[in-house]
């Protein structure tokens, strides 16, 4: 891949993204980004060699708050959510039999006021989109 090449695919993963983020805060920065050509800071929020996203690990989902698959952000924690209810749903992973799923959702005081992300819209998201797929959910 030429280097105009691999920059052309870097702003293709951030108009991509900014299509799917629901937090105009976030989606306004990376949009702020590309006007601006800022090519170093949309590399690290979107490294692609190769594709990185946030891990899901033994402590849930861990890293700083910021836009882009790495850091913890709303569309991270909806896609996330998503992933987690769809793979229980399948592999009925519920409370036995015909009891169905249930979930409490917990959060605490951490925000990045710069970004408009807390972990209390990442609870609240995540109780909607447990609710949605059929998993009764406590905040």
């Amino acid at each position: 891949m030429s280097d105009e090449q691999v920059v052309e695919h870097l702003y293709n993963i951030a108009r991509n993204w900014i299509t799917q983020d629901p937090n105009r805060t976030t989606r306004k920065h990376v949009e702020n980004l590309i006007e601006t050509d800022n090519i170093i800071e949309l590399g690290r929020l979107f490294p692609f060699r190769p594709p990185i996203r946030i891990g899901f690990g033994t402590a849930g989902l861990r890293a700083t708050m910021k836009p882009g698959p790495c850091g913890m952000n709303d569309l991270v924690v909806i896609q996330s959510t998503q992933g987690l209810a769809k793979y229980c749903l399948q592999h009925n992973l519920g409370l036995g039999g015909n009891k169905g799923f249930r979930a409490v959702v917990g959060y605490d005081h951490r925000a990045n006021e710069e970004y408009g992300l807390t972990s209390r819209n990442f609870a609240v998201l995540t109780k909607l989109v447990l609710e949605k797929a059929g998993i009764e959910t406590t905040l």
